[in-house]
């Protein structure tokens, strides 16, 4: 699995759910749901909070700042995920194959620790994307919203 793959696919469908969090009223965006995290926006919100902790903890330094006071509506949302992408981007593509492997053991949020490589961490950071965008669409369909087709096959970029 190429994580680096993965994460360009997230981020290239990513504005197609985010367009569609935006049709929303303030109501809708925060009305809860018997799954996922309860809203739209605390779901929304930690995806992008999760991308930042991991890479904050990837490169040495805080995470990131995502949070649902800092982001009361999509467009601030928008705003800092599209800061954090180049960063997630670029981060990965600095990486020589020794340190895509290179294990080191990293707290949680709960204090336990876990040894994992860079790899590790954005193939679950990938797939967590992935998890949480189903349960999007799921609360967006129960809105009466279809996010449309965001299949991986669908949405590859260039070959070759």
């Amino acid at each position: 699995m190429n994580p680096l793959a993965l994460h360009e696919y997230n981020h290239r469908v990513r504005p197609k759910w985010l367009d569609a969090l935006a049709k929303l009223t303030t109501a809708q965006y925060t009305q809860t749901f018997p799954f996922g995290l309860g809203t739209l926006r605390k779901t929304a919100v930690h995806v992008g909070g999760s991308e930042g902790s991991w890479l904050g903890n990837l490169r040495g330094r805080p995470a990131g700042a995502f949070s649902e006071e800092a982001m009361p509506d999509v467009a601030s949302l928008r705003a800092a995920f599209d800061g954090q992408r180049a960063e997630m981007i670029d981060y990965m593509r600095g990486l020589d194959a020794a340190a895509w492997a290179r294990v080191g053991v990293f707290t949680r949020r709960d204090g336990s620790q876990i040894s994992v490589s860079p790899e590790d961490v954005m193939t679950q950071l990938a797939l967590h994307e992935v998890h949480h965008r189903s349960q999007i669409a799921a609360m967006m369909r129960m809105l009466g919203f279809d996010l449309s087709n965001l299949d991986y096959l669908r949405h590859l970029g260039p070959r070759g």
